[in-house]
């Protein structure tokens, strides 16, 4: 069905291994529990290690439906491709959805990094570290993807070292927390809120273009199992168990309280954005005395710092792959797919770099950005699993089947709970879609009046 696509010109190289895939989807997916945890205690309170136990159930559940996408797509397996045999149109949309997604990724994550640096100006510098991460994506993925790896590898290394120092406080944790209170209803809307985890795994399905083949598959027939298993594999179980024992050994933090919004400790003021650096401060310093607890913090705040610019990274490399892959396919204007000698998509770049920018500059504040969150990368996820799971023409065991369907309703309830709670984020969602299908009617006319004339 798709097997005519490996001779088109302008294909993009497959230089991605699972190391690099990994580290990427690391940069998106392993930097929501920088801010995750401290926007749920703003939400939930001392109850908050509950909603971040079911988030990342469920971000188990759909990352184990997204092997099954990967293995499916080989060329690309984000909703805008699995929809594409469906509904040419849908498959726009699902698109637009994604990319609405990737711009206040882009702009969350480059706000958070500078809280958690610690600077005086972070909206001001934010803003100069979108331009620059730009300007070195002119560059290609390949360069990008290796300055992930070096900085993925150490930021894990300090989250699982900050989770062996919260251990000891988990019997302290287990005393403060507090049961769900407020009813179904309330409870469910909490973890509608905190559904920020989920962002970032439709990045991996749409980098299966560019990730390397197995080695008993060709251009022809391709698979790229042997990449993007091991990839997902290993950062859902990071960000899973990670932001699950995080979740729970922050309640033991001494005095948190909740104030208008923004969380206070016992020392400090505002922690509710650089929540790990505090846990850094306290968990390692009751060990090995104040000083170390001030290294750790350091530690943690430049680590999680430059990770989370990683993030930024990722978001730019994955929309602008996206807008390529839909101007080759005469979806978006054809300036979309002109490539720089890099391989890089010049004008979705730019976009990638304009839009984030005056994100950061119009909102500057992290839960304002989170309010715009979720509605698109869920709304994308629920359509990509409607789509896989109910084409037949697709080969996959019964039971995967039923998982992705019974997925997709739970992201439908999620989606739709989003839709009705956050205004500005459905406002977003649809000025970014409204946008992208003016753009695709522009392309659709003027390329019938080529072929016309």
């Amino acid at each position: 069905m798709h097997h005519r696509r490996h001779s088109r010109p302008g294909e993009r190289p497959r230089n991605v291994d699972w190391k690099h895939a990994a580290a990427l989807l690391y940069g998106d997916w392993g930097t929501s529990k920088a801010y995750v945890v401290g926007l749920t205690f703003a939400v939930c309170g001392y109850s908050s290690p509950w909603p971040i136990a079911i988030m990342s159930l469920v971000t188990a559940l759909v990352a184990y439906n997204y092997l099954t996408i990967c293995r499916l797509y080989p060329f690309g397996g984000g909703v805008y491709a699995s929809l594409r045999d469906r509904s040419k149109a849908l498959s726009a949309i699902g698109a637009f959805l994604l990319m609405a997604d990737y711009f206040v990724t882009a702009s969350i994550s480059a706000l958070s990094a500078f809280y958690y640096l610690g600077v005086s100006h972070p909206v001001e510098c934010a803003f100069i570290a979108i331009l620059v991460i730009g300007a070195i994506n002119f560059l290609g993925p390949k360069e990008s993807g290796g300055v992930a790896i070096w900085i993925s590898i150490p930021t894990m290394a300090v989250v699982l070292t900050l989770g062996l120092f919260a251990i000891p406080h988990l019997g302290e944790a287990a005393r403060m927390i507090q049961p769900p209170h407020g009813g179904l209803l309330k409870n469910w809307e909490n973890l509608v809120v905190i559904m920020l985890a989920l962002s970032g795994i439709e990045a991996i399905a749409n980098s299966t273009g560019v990730m390397k083949l197995d080695p008993h598959s060709s251009l022809k027939y391709p698979s790229v199992d042997f990449t993007s298993k091991p990839a997902i594999y290993l950062i859902m179980m990071e960000v899973c168990i990670m932001t699950t024992l995080l979740g729970f050994a922050m309640v033991a933090l001494p005095g948190l309280t909740v104030n208008n919004g923004e969380v206070n400790s016992m020392d400090a003021m505002g922690v509710r954005d650089y929540m790990l650096r505090e846990m850094g401060k306290v968990f390692v310093g009751s060990a090995l005395g104040t000083t170390a607890g001030t290294v750790a913090a350091w530690i943690i705040s430049v680590t999680f710092g430059l990770l989370l610019l990683s993030a930024v990274n990722t978001a730019m490399v994955a929309l602008s792959s996206l807008s390529h892959l839909m101007a080759r396919d005469l979806e978006l204007p054809s300036m979309f797919s002109r490539l720089n000698r890099h391989g890089v998509p010049m004008a979705g770049l730019m976009l990638a770099i304009i839009i984030p920018a005056g994100l950061i500059l119009s909102m500057g504040n992290i839960s304002k950005l989170a309010d715009l969150y979720a509605v698109g990368v869920v709304g994308a996820i629920t359509m990509n699993l409607g789509s896989s799971s109910t084409d037949f023409s697709k080969s996959m065991r019964k039971h995967q089947r039923v998982i992705l369907f019974l997925t997709f309703l739970l992201m439908l309830s999620l989606e739709l709970t989003l839709l009705i709670m956050k205004p500005n984020a459905r406002i977003f969602a649809v000025i970014v879609v409204a946008a992208g299908l003016l753009l695709r009617w522009m392309t659709k006319r003027s390329t019938q009046q080529s072929s016309s004339s």
